[in-house]
């Protein structure tokens, strides 16, 4: 948390200078979405056993679905504002996994991870073509995850951890608008600056359609990588796929 201490000062120059030509009304958003990711890595159970290739498809966590929530919700005054996302997927699979080159002929995984983002953001850059934010806060992480796996001739090896903690985090956001309707956005952000056994960062590609000054329909591309160094489980995984979603500012 020292870190986030620091970096709130940073952002708050930032915002400073933009006070000035703030406008006069607050603007408010909400953006519920829905993200379809599949998941590849590499994990060990235990952290010093031998490593498993993890590679789930968006297909295996929809028909193994058991929860999922996922939204965001900003408000803007003039150049600074402040944001808050929230993705929260359970799922449970058999994937197809290897064990040192050798397929596993039993695997089980129960994955549970929530992502809550809060941050503050201030406008370093505005024209009539497009805008750059720069974000500071903080995110916190709950990844949970039992595993089971099992060879021939071998004992089964099982393994079950969580891990949850806040981590400051620091980003950046741009958009360019083409015409009256279309805009092109990109985002990036890291968490878990220091050390730590949980670091994550995200980066999100999207192009979005307004049909009136108050809804907008968006889809592109959201990537999520964690790495996790725990007590039981050392593993590095990635999240990605298309993401579909609906604004309405007021």
């Amino acid at each position: 948390m020292k870190l986030l201490r620091a970096a709130l000062p940073a952002l708050s120059v930032v915002l400073a200078a933009g006070a000035a030509q703030a406008a006069d009304e607050w603007e408010f958003s909400v953006s519920p979405y829905v993200w379809g990711p599949g998941i590849v890595g590499d994990g060990q159970v235990p952290p010093d056993g031998p490593s498993a290739d993890i590679d789930i498809t968006f297909k295996d966590i929809l028909s193994h679905l058991t929860g999922a929530f996922m939204g965001t919700a900003e408000a803007r005054y003039g150049r600074f504002g402040v944001l808050g996302d929230a993705a929260f997927v359970k799922f449970t699979v058999k994937p197809d996994v290897e064990l040192g080159g050798t397929p596993v002929i039993n695997s089980k995984v129960a994955v549970s991870t929530n992502a809550t983002t809060i941050a503050g953001f201030g406008r370093v850059y505005e024209s009539d073509r497009g805008s750059i934010d720069l974000l500071a806060g903080a995110r916190y992480s709950d990844f949970g995850l039992k595993a089971g796996i099992s060879q021939p001739g071998q004992p089964g090896k099982t393994s079950e951890n969580e891990i949850n903690n806040w981590q400051p985090m620091i980003g950046i956001r741009g958009d360019v608008r083409s015409g009256e309707n279309w805009t092109l956005a990109a985002y990036g952000d890291y968490a878990g600056l220091g050390d730590g056994n949980l670091k994550t960062w995200q980066a999100q590609a999207t192009a979005s359609y307004g049909f009136n000054e108050h809804s907008s329909l968006y889809g592109g591309v959201r990537v999520y990588n964690l790495e996790v160094r725990g007590r039981k489980v050392d593993s590095n995984l990635t999240m990605a796929g298309p993401i579909f979603g609906y604004r309405y500012t007021f």
